[in-house]
């Protein structure tokens, strides 16, 4: 539309053009009209005037034509875009209620999954609660790993699954202790701790898939663990980890995955005792009898030796196992050395 306005224009510019030069050449006769009518050849110059007057009525009637034929061309068009308008307009606003009806669906499912959500939190929290209590007891775990071991490995994928979505979501800004989620997250752990107090819950934790990948987990979430949200976590998870490494496989497991790396940050004197202690006891097992040079060698490097040598000097339950620690390195070398001696003889 833009091309034919464009055109129509220079047809005005010319029709103006035209009309200028013909009034410039009716002054230029009228000036000479004395000279002329006694001027023989008066008829020649009349029927060039007339010929040229003709030729720019001719040529502005074209022009005209053009003009008209253009602006109907350009009508027709605007009365077409209009058409093509108001349908779009009105695709439009059917497009945006349909939006809106999609947006007021999804608010509505979002409040539904989110009453969803809350409420199996708080489902999942009561009843690890309850199986956390009632784990206590070795009579309920034996009686559980007999008749119910489907239910068991069950609620050890519960657990994987649970405290995974709990790292991801909320690390390291965790919800209070007295917050569902956390509860639920406590609870799971509460279960495992009790579960593998008995050898028979240790060997059934790690010949699950689901088992040995919530002890991987376990281990890798310890360093976004802080505050007194994660310490109260780390608690449960280093208790889990201990008496996973009382269990021959879980032992090896646990070297495998190197936890020492991620547990000696429990040394420094800013966490609690009982963090501190049980860090350590975990360090002594995984210390005790540990002929493979090559891994020991690498524990040792990951180990604040000073710190240990501290802690060895004192005189509280700390250094008992700080000493232990120290006695199982150095009697683990020895072996080492002696094994060396006796397969170089």
């Amino acid at each position: 539309m833009e091309e034919d306005l464009k055109k129509i224009g220079k047809n005005f510019d010319v029709i103006e053009d035209n009309i200028e030069k013909a009034k410039n050449n009716i002054e230029i006769f009228l000036e000479d009209l004395p000279k002329l009518i006694l001027d023989p050849v008066l008829n020649e110059h009349i029927d060039t005037l007339r010929l040229r007057f003709y030729q720019m009525v001719q040529t502005n009637n074209s022009l005209i034509d053009t003009f008209l034929q253009r602006l109907r061309e350009t009508e027709d068009k605007l009365a077409k875009m209009e058409a093509s308008y108001g349908d779009l307009f009105l695709k439009h606003q059917k497009e945006q209620q349909t939006i809106a009806n999609f947006e007021e669906e999804v608010t509505q499912l979002v409040a539904q999954t989110d009453e969803q959500s809350k409420y199996c939190t708080e489902l999942g929290a009561t009843a690890f609660s309850l199986l956390w209590t009632t784990s206590k007891y070795p009579q309920n775990l034996n009686c559980w790993l007999t008749d119910r071991q489907d239910k068991v490995a069950k609620a050890i994928s519960i657990a994987n699954t649970t405290f995974s979505s709990y790292i991801e979501t909320f690390s390291p800004n965790y919800p209070p202790l007295k917050n569902d989620i956390t509860e639920f997250a406590m609870s799971v752990l509460g279960f495992i701790a009790n579960l593998t107090s008995i050898g028979e819950g240790r060997q059934f934790l790690l010949k699950l898939s689901d088992g040995r990948d919530l002890i991987n987990q376990l281990i890798q979430a310890i360093p976004s663990l802080v505050g007194e949200i994660g310490q109260s976590v780390v608690q449960l998870i280093l208790l889990i980890l201990y008496n996973v490494s009382l269990n021959r496989e879980g032992l090896a497991y646990l070297l495998e995955l190197k936890v020492y790396e991620n547990v000696v940050k429990f040394f420094d004197d800013c966490f609690p005792q009982e963090v501190r202690e049980k860090a350590l006891r975990i360090l002594q097992s995984l210390t005790y009898e540990l002929l493979n040079y090559r891994v020991l060698e690498s524990l040792v490097k990951s180990l604040p030796m000073g710190k240990l040598s501290d802690l060895a000097a004192g005189t509280d339950n700390l250094a008992v196992i700080a000493q232990s620690i120290v006695i199982n390195i150095n009697n683990s070398r020895a072996a080492g050395d002696t094994c060396s001696y006796v397969s170089s003889s």
